[in-house]
């Protein structure tokens, strides 16, 4: 295994791994293209079988990418995988552009002043201000 392929590893069973954890006292293999939530329910049955471990160190062609403990599997249960980014949403999208969204407009109400925001969404508690802070609060236009 390359030094790569265990890092993708690491990153796609993030939420399994304890990263302040370095002792173990069993291992077990997972293969390159294995799935983060098949880990976790193969982790999930190792801990049920064996109350005694609290630490298993997941090796990927012998070579080590983190301990996973029993904590770390029950609170991953339904979320392995990498840890999600900002925009992840379920990681897929649609091929070309969106009919169904507008863009949200957002001008100040202060006579004379033609700051304006624009947001992608609608949220009546996230109101965008006018930067001039005598201005106050923006107003959506139609």
């Amino acid at each position: 295994m390359t030094d790569r392929e265990v890092a993708r590893a690491r990153l796609l069973l993030g939420r399994l791994i304890d990263l302040e954890e370095t002792t173990f006292g069993y291992f077990m293999d997972i293969a390159p293209d294995e799935r983060a939530d098949r880990v976790s329910l193969r982790l999930a049955d190792l801990f049920t079988a064996r109350p005694d471990l609290d630490r298993v160190m997941l090796r990927l062609g012998g070579r080590d990418v983190g301990v996973s403990t029993p904590v770390r599997v029950r609170q991953a249960a339904g979320l392995a995988g990498a840890e999600p980014e900002l925009g992840m949403a379920d990681r897929s999208s649609l091929p070309g552009m969106s009919q169904q969204y507008r863009l949200v407009r957002y001008s100040c109400t202060h006579t004379g002043c033609t700051l304006a925001d624009v947001r992608s969404f609608f949220d009546p508690r996230t109101v965008p201000t006018c930067p001039v802070s005598a201005h106050g609060p923006m107003e959506l236009r139609r």
